[in-house]
């Protein structure tokens, strides 16, 4: 309910856990309590706070006949509450509502692979790059947190250091979207596992 209690704001979002590094769409109504909470077209700022600084702001005149989309890319490294703070609901510096959210940390458990590394895989297996390049380069990634798998136990030694064909396989149709990230990512996960990437 806004400050002046004319308007109420029916707010939710998507996906409803949110994490840190993800884009979060909310969606929200603004009612006129005087109307008996009929959703009404009015004017409105919208600000998102973190540890008291602005980090994204919106202004816009409200649909009555539907939901108000607002999507927000959350940076990587805000956790705790979230506040979405609406001002000047209609013009008025009495109309504001503050509505607290909660942003989760991106699990370690979660797949998170940089756009341009498809790319990569899709010459890899076309045979633009050698296997040592593309192995060194998923390495680095890795190492360096640009690319995240989740954790892998090296069980075994490899005997040889080449990569079985049916992961360069993997790589290509991962490429040409015919798979999804996770099985591309188990192949990964094989070749930590098997010793042919290192990973520290």
């Amino acid at each position: 309910m806004t400050e002046n209690a004319q308007f109420r704001i029916n707010l939710s979002w998507e996906p409803q856990n949110i994490k840190s590094g993800s884009t979060t769409t909310f969606y929200f109504q603004i009612l006129d309590a005087f109307l008996l909470d009929r959703p009404v077209s009015v004017s409105y700022d919208l600000s998102i706070f973190h540890d008291g600084e602005k980090i994204a702001q919106a202004s816009g005149i409200s649909a009555d006949t539907e939901l108000n989309v607002v999507e927000f890319d959350v940076p990587d490294d805000i956790t705790g509450v979230m506040t979405l703070q609406f001002e000047n609901l209609n013009g008025s510096n009495l109309a504001d509502a503050v509505l607290p959210v909660v942003v989760d940390r991106a699990s370690v458990d979660e797949t998170s692979i940089p756009v341009w590394i498809k790319n990569n895989a899709g010459w890899w297996a076309d045979g633009q790059i050698d296997d040592s390049s593309f192995l060194q380069g998923i390495q680095y990634l890795i190492q360096e947190g640009i690319m995240i798998i989740p954790p892998t136990e090296t069980t075994e030694a490899s005997e040889s250091q080449e990569v079985p064909s049916w992961i360069k396989n993997n790589a290509g149709w991962w490429a040409d979207g015919q798979i999804d990230d996770e099985t591309f990512v188990s192949g990964i996960q094989y070749l930590i596992k098997v010793g042919v990437i290192k990973v520290s």
